[in-house]
């Protein structure tokens, strides 16, 4: 059990949205996270740890919604998970998800998501993965700040939800040659806040929490598309039942593009 859920050109513009629907990808995805210690007021019910998880995910264009939103399927195709630096088996390859998405990349919803949380497989515990692989950055000239949120939900059946909001301001710091293909380089950071519980059971449960992430995006000047981004996000969640919980946890992650 890895966390407290478990245990219940001056003047030119990025164009964010640009990238074709018809093009599949491939990532490599690499989070390191430390999970303090799940707390209670008078005792401590599992120790902090350490973990990284490394994953080779493709996106698959899917369909197109009604609203123009899409449709991607995630699929994991490569997982290896260490826990305080000893290697964990973790049931993530080949399993799916599927990413809906207005154009511009922000999320909308992440069906499925049940195929990749709980025991064993743990997304519902690297939950950042989703919103790294989608940030969906605004389009704002070299030099300009500009506010957009990082947002998406998490559902397990009907019966738990909970939303995530990243308040983040962006700043575009111009085109990057330094990287494979020229791509803008743009920042992002702010409050990361989380809310929700369990919705058709009792007794219920309640989840909060507030952090901050910030992070880079780097997107290719021809097509608009994601190409790398670097982050890093902490928060401390709160659990509210029969006994309150609470862990604080960190999180450094680098998502890349493979040719």
């Amino acid at each position: 059990m890895l966390w407290l859920f478990a245990v219940l050109a001056s003047c030119s513009v990025h164009r964010a949205g640009e990238q074709a629907v018809d093009v599949a990808r491939q990532y490599r995805v690499t989070v390191s996270a430390q999970f303090g210690a799940v707390k209670t007021e008078e005792s401590v019910l599992q120790p902090a740890m350490e973990t990284r998880l490394a994953l080779r995910v493709t996106s698959t264009p899917t369909r197109r919604f009604r609203d123009g939103s899409l449709g991607a399927q995630l699929r994991v195709v490569d997982a290896e998970l260490t826990v305080d630096g000893e290697p964990v088996p973790v049931e993530l390859v080949g399993r799916t998800a599927e990413l809906r998405t207005f154009a511009n990349g922000e999320i909308l919803d992440i069906g499925w998501i049940d195929r990749l949380s709980g025991p064993g497989r743990h997304l519902d515990a690297f939950e950042v993965i989703f919103p790294a692989l989608s940030p969906a950055p605004p389009s704002v000239k070299v030099g300009v700040e500009e506010n957009r949120r990082i947002i998406w939900p998490f559902r397990s059946g009907r019966t738990v939800r909970w939303d995530n909001a990243v308040e983040a301001v962006w700043k575009n710091l111009g085109v990057d040659k330094a990287q494979t293909s020229p791509a803008w380089e743009l920042t992002y950071r702010g409050p990361w806040t989380l809310d929700g519980g369990t919705r058709f059971v009792s007794p219920g449960v309640g989840y909060t929490a507030k952090g901050h992430g910030e992070g880079t995006v780097w997107m290719d000047v021809k097509t608009g598309s994601m190409t790398l981004h670097v982050f890093e996000w902490h928060r401390t969640v709160q659990v509210e039942g029969k006994v309150a919980l609470t862990q604080t946890q960190e999180f450094e992650g680098r998502i890349e593009v493979i040719p």
